[in-house]
């Protein structure tokens, strides 16, 4: 399986995992501890980035976004430390959303960020063989079409993640 095809297999299951989430938030099956709830606002807390408009930036360098996405993977980990949780590599999609917690969901929308963070740290390293843009036409080559993708990852995945998880810090979530 190509990293593309991997992609479009995870971003089936990151989907199916916010939806999960928040149906699990809505129904009252999840009603969050209040571990959840700091670990919740500590994760968006450093996943949020000040912005004017919505992605993709023009002549923004591939980096940037890269770094952008990547930096959930990270806050999942550290969620993880904090819960003491462990990740799985490759979660799946959700059985349902009567079981999912912090821990469950969390181990779901993982793989799919750690798969982009793989990206970026292939992309680092051949920058450091070659020019900025050799990297990102050797990413592309690889991963097209990357930063469309990355794109999607940050106005809707993300965009929707936010949401949900914002939901773990009110009281009355509703639809």
């Amino acid at each position: 399986m190509t990293e593309a095809d991997r992609y479009e297999v995870l971003e089936e299951f990151v989907v199916a995992w916010y939806r999960a989430g928040e149906d699990a938030l809505v129904s009252g099956c999840w009603r969050p501890t209040a571990l959840e709830r700091k670990i919740v606002d500590d994760v968006l807390k450093v996943t949020m980035v000040p912005a004017v408009g919505e992605p993709p930036y023009d002549d923004e360098p591939l980096w940037c976004p890269l770094m952008r996405v990547t930096r959930w993977a990270a806050a999942f980990r550290l969620a993880a430390l904090a819960g003491r949780w462990d990740l799985p590599q490759d979660a799946g999609p959700p059985a349902g959303y009567e079981n999912v917690d912090l821990e469950k969901l969390m181990g779901g929308l993982y793989p799919f960020f750690a798969l982009i963070e793989r990206w970026s740290e292939l992309h680092a390293g051949l920058w450091q063989e070659k020019t900025e843009e050799e990297a990102d036409a050797r990413l592309e080559q690889l991963m097209s079409p990357v930063r469309a993708r990355l794109c999607d990852t940050e106005r809707v995945h993300i965009h929707f993640i936010t949401m949900m998880l914002g939901n773990v810090l009110r009281d009355d979530v509703t639809v």
